[in-house]
């Protein structure tokens, strides 16, 4: 349990380190390139991270899966890393040679930015991050991205002048990419036999990858789709409002999903060895402190958004403080339905069930967007995701809720969204301003902090709870 509390706390610091730049680089960018031109970026990104999708298909799930599957074995191992990576770079030489023809014909108004971005995309092709999550190397994983985000934060400040920067801005981003998988690889020969891989040792794994690759597709349409139809559909001003708000809902999500990305390889492995009370233990413990955390920053982000927004994006993008308050819902709904997928249906290799509910909930999106976006601009997305998240989560619960000690856990955590929505309302209420937006913010987040432990505290204990209980009394002796 030590080892996965630390992976965890690695994990859950690397998820934020994936979005510190735009966090940190918030307030900045936000006020030099203004709303629209936030939204240019935001809608460029989107294009190049689908790309970068393609190159990669299922491989975050299923690389992690199978490299976990075979670790304490060498040779399989190896066997295994370098035919997945073959598969790999065969799938990025044709996604890049796709990449360049629609970037001449179809991008022609932004050719030069797509054309650095193409940098970006090459750093997709040799990731292999996947290896590394399913060895458990999140310590390396950590490392990588502090060093490359750190770099990336000074030159943004360096570099970056004017609102005619966003060309620099993409550059800093694309190279930083490329250097950060380039490190990866530094002891990839330490751990793996170099030999090639034969012809059906690869094909081996293309069908059981486009498999989970489905689902991938399906939820990049509520991820980047949604700010590539809303460029279309409404304007980059709306964009950049989707954007920023989107940044923060990623960054705190990030953090609770970081338990699934730490957990999936140990029960995976657990799994394929019969340990399956152990793995269940670990399950209804994920459970409990997915829904604590989620609730924790979604009715928090709800109470302090105003003050969020204004700090970090300036008073010209005070429109996105409505969607940030009905943005914060998905949050809880998003941890949750992470536990299920990367805990019980991909170790198990259910994956039909996640497969099903992905494609049908991104088809939801899709049709709510064509309507609500024009609609609504922003919030219709906002409103699009939410729904479409509702949905997915609730398919693949229906399938494992026959599980009674799982739903009865599932249950008694949902008493952590009653006492998050308590402290929404009493900081609702009796939100402290004072003259500086920062302090005032600060006190908010303390005050919120100390009214939802000691629910929560009631709760666990009025519960009976055996899972996040035990840590608490273990902390407090301590």
């Amino acid at each position: 349990m030590k080892t996965i509390r630390v992976n965890y706390i690695y994990t859950a610091i690397n998820q934020v380190l994936m979005i510190i730049v735009p966090i940190i680089t918030l307030p900045y960018i936000s006020r030099i390139f203004g709303v629209a031109g936030v939204g240019l970026f935001g809608y460029t990104s989107s294009i190049a991270s689908y790309f970068v999708l393609f190159i990669l298909l299922g491989l975050n799930n299923y690389g992690n899966r199978e490299i976990a599957k075979v670790k304490n074995d060498k040779e399989r191992l190896s066997n295994t890393f370098i035919s997945i990576f073959t598969m790999q770079v065969v799938t990025a030489l044709i996604v890049m040679v796709i990449y360049f023809i629609l970037m001449y014909f179809a991008f022609q108004t932004i050719n030069e930015l797509m054309l650095i971005w193409s940098f970006f995309i090459f750093g997709g092709a040799i990731n292999i991050t996947w290896f590394h999550m399913g060895l458990e190397n999140f310590k390396m994983i950590l490392f990588r991205n502090f060093l490359i985000k750190t770099l990336s934060v000074i030159a943004i400040f360096v570099f970056v002048k004017g609102s005619n920067a966003i060309g620099i801005y993409v550059c800093i981003l694309s190279l930083g990419a490329i250097f950060s998988n380039v490190i990866m690889w530094t002891k990839v020969r330490k751990i793996i036999i170099f030999k090639l891989p034969t012809k059906s040792q690869v094909y081996k794994h293309i069908l059981p990858n486009l498999k989970l690759f489905i689902p991938v597709l399906a939820v990049s349409v509520y991820t980047f789709l949604d700010k590539i139809m809303l460029g279309s559909i409404s304007s980059m001003y709306y964009t950049g409002l989707y954007e920023n708000s989107q940044k923060i809902i990623t960054l705190l999500t990030g953090i609770i999903t970081s338990l699934g990305i730490v957990m999936m390889p140990r029960i995976t492995n657990l799994v394929s060895q019969n340990k399956n009370k152990e793995a269940r233990e670990y399950l209804f413990t994920s459970v409990k402190w997915t829904l604590f955390l989620s609730s924790a920053f979604a009715f928090g982000l709800m109470s302090i958004s105003k003050l969020v927004v204004i700090i970090l994006f300036g008073e010209e993008f005070i429109e996105a403080v409505g969607l940030i308050k009905v943005f914060s819902v998905v949050i809880i709904i998003i941890a949750y339905a992470n536990i299920i997928r990367t805990q019980i249906l991909i170790p198990n290799e259910r994956d039909k069930i996640y497969i099903y509910s992905v494609i049908t909930g991104a088809i939801i999106n899709f049709t709510l967007n064509l309507y609500l976006i024009s609609k609504y601009n922003a919030l219709g997305a906002v409103i699009s995701t939410i729904v479409a998240e509702i949905f997915v989560a609730g398919f693949q619960f229906a399938f494992v809720k026959r599980d009674k000690e799982l739903l009865r856990v599932t249950i008694d955590s949902t008493l952590f969204i009653v006492a998050g929505f308590i402290m929404f309302m009493l900081l609702s209420v009796s939100s402290i301003y004072v003259i500086n937006n920062i302090v005032s913010l600060v006190i908010n987040v303390f005050v919120g902090t100390i009214i939802y432990l000691i629910l929560s505290l009631i709760i666990l204990v009025l519960t009976k709870d055996k899972y996040l209980l035990p840590y608490i009394q273990k902390a407090g002796r301590k």
